[in-house]
């Protein structure tokens, strides 16, 4: 960033214009030869020219013999002057000073998006590319096709097991001989626990149509199955 520095001044020249501005340097007093011969050799010490850098110097260089120039020779000077006043184009100059560091920093953060507007996209149907070929397609779909390996499913064998309505009838046989059985009694001879649900499912079923009654003295006891009486 250049810098100016001479007896009364040092510093950006930004912060030139705007002391200049508020009485505290007088134009007069800063020599603009001097500013141009400083920024010609700010400009060979860094070897790269910077164009936004350069475009602020013109501008405010120009603005400093604009000054100079009214200070000078005052008799020169429009009476009236066309378009923004210095002043004004001073305070707008100082706002986009500030915003653009402000842009600096955002930029730096990377805490920014640019939203774009909200796309009307009409559907028009399959719309292939022109170098599709009907060769093309069917090797692609080929290589799907040879991508999927066929898949060998395990052997299991089902074992048959007994349906609800034979297990009741298969109760119902032990219970005419023995009158009162154990749950445990039941299931002693289930082959897998498929056995053991379905033999609870009819005595469900047998309680339903009041065909026993289970009872348990104590918890966690055993479930005896008994044969309901006939009332006369």
């Amino acid at each position: 960033m250049f810098t100016f520095t001479d007896e009364k001044f040092s510093g950006p020249l930004d912060l030139l214009l705007q002391m200049i501005e508020g009485d505290r340097v007088k134009i007069t007093e800063v020599s603009l030869l001097n500013v141009t011969d400083a920024y010609i050799k700010h400009l060979q010490t860094s070897g790269t020219i910077d164009e936004s850098e350069m475009a602020d110097f013109l501008i405010v260089a120009a603005k400093l013999l604009y000054l100079k120039s009214k200070e000078l020779l005052p008799q020169l000077a429009p009476q009236e002057e066309s378009g923004v006043d210095l002043a004004k184009q001073l305070k707008m100059y100082e706002q986009f000073a500030r915003m653009a560091e402000e842009v600096k920093q955002m930029l730096l953060r990377r805490r920014f998006m640019y939203p774009r507007e909200a796309m009307t996209i009409k559907a028009t149907g399959f719309q292939p590319p022109k170098t599709l070929t009907t060769r093309k397609m069917e090797m692609v779909m080929s290589d799907v096709v040879t991508r999927f390996k066929p898949t060998k499913l395990e052997e299991v064998e089902v074992k048959r097991t007994m349906s609800i309505k034979e297990k009741i009838e298969a109760v119902q046989d032990l219970l005419q001989t023995f009158k009162k059985a154990a749950f445990k009694d039941l299931i002693a001879d289930a082959g897998s626990r498929a056995d053991v649900i379905v033999t609870f499912l009819a005595l469900l079923e047998l309680v339903k149509m009041r065909s026993v009654t289970l009872d348990q003295r104590e918890k966690f006891d055993h479930i005896y199955v008994e044969v309901n009486q006939p009332t006369l």
